[in-house]
């Protein structure tokens, strides 16, 4: 399944390459650390009114994908050459997108969390965008090899959607 972050946004960023973004870049999606997800899954363990319940636990803040780049950047000491690309185009381009796209990052992504709120009781998350991503980061940095794109075939298509926007005027 193709991924639009992680490891493959680092190697673009070390070898200087734009990094395509589904649209205007600014629909906002929640991150949450997993630190402050433990706080109230903790919470509900063992409480009565979440037997039997679904729940999501997320940060309440939300960050624009750019907002999400950049920072990435920054850890790494570059500026993000950030190509924002219709999430349709993208999907017309390469299909395999569809499901991670539009199942999820395309869209706005933030929640109501006063259903686990009421339950497990009030808790808040990291809502510095630079504070949450300092873990995966310092991980990565530790753990990944970057030298080499982890799928050269995802990244020649993305390098193909991107030349095709560009070409554009995108």
């Amino acid at each position: 399944m193709p991924t639009l972050i992680g490891e493959d946004i680092v190697w673009r960023l070390l070898n200087d390459r734009p990094l395509l973004v589904p649209g205007d870049g600014n629909a906002p999606w929640t991150l949450t650390r997993s630190e402050d997800f433990a706080v109230p899954f903790v919470a509900l363990m063992g409480v009565k009114d979440a037997y039997f319940e679904d729940f999501h636990i997320t940060g309440d803040a939300g960050f624009t994908w750019d907002a999400i780049y950049q920072q990435i950047a920054k850890s790494y000491g570059k500026s993000a050459n950030i190509v924002h690309v219709s999430t349709d185009t993208i999907v017309a381009m390469a299909p395999d997108f569809a499901g991670p796209l539009l199942g999820d990052k395309a869209w706005t992504t933030l929640f109501d969390n006063s259903k686990v709120k009421k339950v497990a009781g009030d808790f808040s998350c990291e809502t510095n965008l630079e504070n949450i991503l300092s873990g995966p980061l310092e991980w990565t940095k530790a753990n990944s090899s970057v030298s080499n794109p982890s799928n050269p075939e995802l990244e020649a298509t993305v390098d193909r959607i991107i030349a095709a926007a560009l070409k554009l005027g995108g």
